[in-house]
């Protein structure tokens, strides 16, 4: 799903208003719970674990749109089935190892479940969410990674 942010600078891009849909470099983080966007067209409901020097986590650097670096994803391409276009991820994104839990493995309500693709490192806007395919605790010690497709972006 893409916010409302995104959509206008699509827009804007697709009617020659603009010549950048993003501003650079994108990143993306985990989320707790699957996100959804709200009645204004923002994107909500993102529970990321701590970004800090004591957990461990941190966005993932996965593109730069201005340059191509670094390109995770694949090619979008058409899901007949259900009626969307999709991308998923063709390389494995590589988080960090976490020094302290980023989840509570006796609560399977906070496993990391989504993702969400940011414009920054540290704030930022969020512009897309996803759903991961398997969802996973990550304790102390532990490194957290995306297998190849199992993030999936989707616009219908």
């Amino acid at each position: 799903m893409v916010s409302e942010t995104l959509a206008q600078s699509i827009l804007l891009y697709l009617t020659g208003k603009t010549s950048s849909i993003s501003g650079g470099s994108m990143y993306l983080a985990l989320s707790k719970k699957v996100p959804y966007i709200n009645s204004s067209g923002n994107i909500t409901n993102i529970d990321e674990p701590t970004i800090d020097s004591t957990t461990g986590y941190a966005r993932e650097l996965i593109g730069n749109y201005q340059t191509g670096s670094t390109q995770l994803f694949g090619n979008m391409s058409w899901d007949s089935t259900n009626n969307y276009f999709k991308v998923t991820n063709s390389k494995q994104i590589k988080f960090n190892k976490a020094l302290t839990a980023w989840t509570d493995t006796t609560d399977d309500t906070t496993k990391i479940c989504a993702f969400v693709i940011y414009n920054a490192a540290t704030g930022g806007s969020p512009l897309f969410f996803g759903t991961l395919t398997n969802p996973t605790h990550v304790i102390a010690n532990q490194s957290c990674n995306i297998a190849v497709g199992a993030a999936e972006i989707r616009i219908s």
